[in-house]
């Protein structure tokens, strides 16, 4: 299958790249800044910049060329903690501009195909946040994810009579680069048992898609 992977460079994303690449798929993955090194040539790199119109825009455009099968939106912004009565209007602009648009246009170009043949998988990366309370200073990361999950419900239920299929994962949080973690609270994390390994979570995402 082709498959589309939003965030392949690092974390979860790169973790995927791998497990797809061992089990025969082509993989589409998106890098901002530093591609990841893979010896296989079903891994395809795409450079592009979510935050930026224009590259945005030439990476939607290259889609139309490229027949998805799986598209698997994994990409996210770096987590910043913040208060949210101390969020302003420019943070919660920049989060909708960086995180949920780029997410929305890209499932829509995909799905437009998928519509077309009939078929397809998507898989949105949410987070355990949005069943369980989170921790202060989160409020804009689960708000963003919130919107995410409430928009794909609605497409999900748009395209039922299409064959395609929207699934949801609910991660906990994990030991990467996306979120700053001192060894205190790793420390405490670990102890709580309230965290997810990237290996599982990229294991409970294959089997949905297979």
């Amino acid at each position: 299958m082709n498959v589309l992977l939003t965030g392949g460079s690092g974390g979860l994303g790169n973790q995927l790249v791998k497990d797809l690449l061992d089990l025969g798929h082509t993989v589409f993955y998106t890098y901002n800044q530093n591609p990841s090194f893979f010896d296989n040539k079903n891994a395809k790199s795409l450079k592009v910049d979510f935050s930026n119109l224009s590259e945005t825009e030439c990476f939607l455009l290259q889609l139309k060329d490229i027949e998805i099968d799986v598209l698997i939106n994994n990409y996210f912004n770096k987590l910043e903690k913040k208060h949210a009565h101390k969020l302003n209007k420019e943070e919660i602009l920049n989060g909708t501009l960086n995180n949920i648009i780029p997410t929305i246009e890209i499932t829509n170009s995909v799905i437009a195909s998928m519509r077309k043949n009939k078929k397809g998988k998507i898989v949105n990366i949410l987070t355990d946040y949005l069943k369980n309370s989170a921790p202060i200073g989160l409020s804009k990361y689960v708000a963003e994810k919130s919107y995410i999950e409430s928009f794909m419900r609605s497409l999900q239920k748009e395209n039922s009579n299409f064959n395609i299929d929207l699934h949801f994962i609910y991660p906990k949080i994990m030991f990467t680069k996306f979120a700053e973690i001192d060894s205190v609270q790793k420390e405490n994390i670990i102890a709580s048992g309230e965290f997810s390994k990237i290996e599982d979570i990229s294991k409970q995402i294959i089997n949905v898609i297979q």
